[in-house]
């Protein structure tokens, strides 16, 4: 564009006047665009956060997938279920409850009585003395006398992530000292086969049972976070009445329970009513190259 020149060849007044205006457009432009760019970065932001926000509310599983995967671990509910002659299993049915287990803690003896307990446990529904309904288990071999050891062993590697040295749980005679359901076996290290006795069978007057209840569960990249409550009932034949507890406890020394709940009403026995009561347990699992999620730890929150 031309510059308005007056005779003494200065700029005019319409040329001074031409050249504001455009410095006002211009002005005006590029603060419309910067004005425009921080409206974009901050929407854009929110779209972010907002999709992180909406990313941490699905980042979970079903909870009949978290029930799944859970029953897997849980699935000793009488204290005479296990036992072992080299450790102390009075207490194996809270095995992860008595403390902090991990995938590199864990006994050989609990990653066979699980792993077996996987693959061979039937469950039926019964009624107790009391009238209370209870899911009654029980080891069913189809008929087999022997079991393969290389099939338990790969359960174990699903659950566990690893396999179990059978060298930790059978002694010079080759006789495995973890008992299940009152089993006794024995391994053939020639076949690499489990034996079954001929007889099987322990019973008790006492009993020892726990109710568990999942509260939530979490997803975070490869990790499966599973939280739950548990709560310990105890039986002895000489009382008419059963303890409830947050904690394990010794049949012959009964002590630190929340309360007493009478046989009679057992039938009506509801862990959902001691919740605020109970300790909260953190069940971690890390998904494997196969796409399934394996044991890592269990922890009681603080």
């Amino acid at each position: 564009m031309g510059v308005f020149k007056n005779d003494v060849g200065r700029p005019t007044n319409k040329s001074k006047m031409l050249k504001g205006i455009l410095k006002g457009v211009c002005a005006l432009v590029i603060a419309g665009a910067l004005l425009a760019g921080g409206y974009y970065l901050n929407d854009y932001q929110k779209k972010v956060d907002n999709k992180k926000t909406v990313n941490n509310k699905e980042e979970k599983i079903s909870d009949s997938e978290a029930t799944s995967l859970f029953n897997k671990y849980n699935l000793y509910t009488n204290w005479m279920d296990i036992h072992t002659n080299t450790e102390d299993f009075s207490k194996t049915f809270s095995y992860f409850y008595n403390s902090n287990v991990t995938s590199k803690t864990i006994s050989d003896s609990i990653k066979f009585a699980i792993s077996l307990g996987n693959l061979y446990i039937k469950e039926d529904e019964m009624k107790t003395a009391y009238g209370r309904k209870i899911i009654y288990k029980e080891l069913d071999f189809n008929g087999k006398n022997e079991l393969d050891f290389n099939v338990i062993n790969k359960k174990s590697i699903e659950l566990f992530g690893k396999g179990i040295n059978i060298n930790n749980i059978v002694d010079e005679e080759n006789s495995i000292n973890v008992g299940v359901f009152g089993y006794n076996f024995k391994y053939n290290p020639k076949t690499k086969t489990i034996i079954m006795p001929d007889g099987d069978g322990v019973g008790d007057g006492a009993s020892i049972d726990y109710y568990t209840k999942i509260i939530g569960n979490k997803v975070s990249g490869n990790k499966l976070e599973i939280t739950n409550k548990v709560m310990f009932l105890v039986c002895t034949p000489v009382d008419d009445f059963c303890y409830i507890s947050k904690t394990t406890q010794d049949i012959n020394n009964i002590k630190n329970t929340l309360t007493t709940i009478n046989n009679s009403d057992l039938k009506n026995i509801n862990i959902d009513d001691y919740l605020d009561k109970l300790d909260s347990y953190k069940w971690t699992f890390v998904k494997n190259k196969a796409g399934n999620y394996v044991f890592e730890s269990v922890e009681k929150l603080k």
